[in-house]
């Protein structure tokens, strides 16, 4: 009973984590994205 209960909370903090790389991955687009622009606008 113990290893199921182990085994679904480790799913689930899988899960959690797989949920928190996504968000930080579209994070990290939306700055490269701001970053470019501002290079664009600083470069003459």
């Amino acid at each position: 009973m113990e290893i199921k209960d182990l085994f679904v909370e480790t799913k689930e903090v899988i899960s959690e984590y797989r949920a928190k790389a996504e968000e930080l991955d579209r994070q990290e687009e939306e700055l490269k994205m701001e970053l470019t622009a501002l290079q664009e606008e600083i470069t003459p």
